[in-house]
């Protein structure tokens, strides 16, 4: 409350007004952000040049003018709010601002709720208890129009409402083992452990494929999955060329449908045949080891990667058609989970097979949507903490 009286003919300065809060933090973690919610605030801000509306009751239009601030407020500092950072016993401040919201000089800047974030400065990253101050400077609730001309503000008493602030805490970032840092990433080097525990799996010549009632022929799935052909474990046949699979030779050829279908693009080949080409893929350059190829079924590397250069190419001939529109105003949202899944899988396998502006475009799309899905989880919104079916497909 900056200056407040209950008499509605008395004037409300620009004297600074603020509140304190002090948090205790558990030694096991650290402060990382800030979080403040306001249930309104009316900011107007500017410093007034021709004096206060001439229609004032019961007080000089001098109580409004800024002359009167005492000296030790430092006049060339920018009006708005600030957040002042400090550890219990400290002599000064750590000052933040002018932070949101905020806006400019001439505009009604009335606003009826809003929840704002401030990181927490690198200095009080280790501190175990905060002292954090929100301070308004050169606020006038009554505002100030375009020619600097103070309006009373006699029946408006705040600036800023402040309704809560906490303060989101973690545990220091000690992984067991560090990420990889380099593409392809997703499963780490467990690749060629899945591939040959499939393939260590007996034919079981007897059992089908797949039964509507029956236990799958896992190894015949794995072998048509990833090679073509699920009689691979009776024959011992596998394709001598890569492009002797059909579904290579689809891809190729520019035959493959290629756009998703279905509820938000969950279903349709496209999505299962891309997934199926990532995998062989990264089995076929997974294998190698030192330029030993032993353990792969092409000998060659070479097609390898020629054929992961044009599926790349026609992943991003097909880019546009994918869904990359939310729902109203949502970063992240179950209208994109598809694609970004798909996308996600598609660029860490083939990185360096991407153009490098086709990759920047496709990394920008993701980026987008990264942080918005974490934008919805640190602000604990409804698309990710709803408990419905949205939840933990997100």
């Amino acid at each position: 409350r900056n200056r407040i009286t209950y008499e509605n003919i008395k004037l409300i300065s620009s004297h600074p007004g603020w509140v304190t809060t002090r948090f205790q933090i558990r030694t096991e973690f650290q402060p990382t952000k800030l979080v403040y919610y306001l249930s309104w605030n009316r900011l107007y801000g500017g410093l007034p040049t021709l004096g206060c509306d001439p229609d004032v009751e019961g007080e000089s239009c001098e109580n409004l003018h800024i002359n009167n601030i005492p000296i030790q407020w430092n006049l060339t500092t920018p009006e708005g709010v600030y957040i002042l950072f400090a550890e219990p016993g400290d002599c000064g401040w750590l000052i933040q601002g002018p932070v949101a919201p905020f806006g400019s000089t001439s505009s009604n800047h009335y606003k009826d709720a809003g929840i704002y974030t401030l990181d927490i400065p690198v200095d009080f990253r280790e501190s175990s208890e905060l002292v954090v101050s929100f301070l308004v400077f050169n606020q006038y609730p009554g505002g100030i129009d375009e020619d600097g001309v103070v309006s009373s503000g006699k029946h408006q008493h705040h600036s800023l409402v402040l309704k809560k602030a906490e303060v989101v805490v973690r545990k220091p970032w000690d992984p067991v083992n560090e990420p990889i840092l380099e593409h392809p990433r997703l499963y780490g080097g467990e690749i060629i452990k899945r591939k040959k525990a499939f393939e260590s799996l007996p034919c079981h010549s007897d059992v089908p494929k797949s039964s509507l009632l029956g236990v799958f022929n896992i190894r015949k799935l794995w072998d048509e999955l990833v090679y073509g052909d699920d009689d691979i474990c009776e024959t011992g046949n596998y394709p001598a060329n890569i492009d002797d699979i059909p579904l290579v030779a689809d891809f190729i050829a520019d035959t493959v449908s290629s756009v998703p279908s279905g509820q938000f693009g969950r279903s349709g080949t496209f999505i299962s045949h891309s997934a199926q080409m990532c995998l062989l893929i990264r089995v076929e350059r997974d294998c190698e080891f030192d330029g030993d190829r032993s353990e792969c079924v092409f000998s060659d590397r070479a097609q390898v990667d020629n054929f992961a250069g044009i599926f790349a190419q026609r992943q991003f001939q097909y880019f546009d058609k994918w869904n990359w529109v939310t729902f109203g105003g949502l970063e992240f949202d179950l209208n994109v989970a598809a694609t970004i899944e798909h996308w996600i899988t598609v660029l860490d396998t083939c990185y360096y097979d991407f153009d490098e502006n086709n990759r920047k475009t496709v990394e920008d799309e993701i980026d987008f949507h990264i942080d918005g899905f974490i934008n919805t989880v640190e602000t604990k919104y409804w698309p990710t903490h709803n408990g419905n079916n949205w939840t933990p497909i997100l």
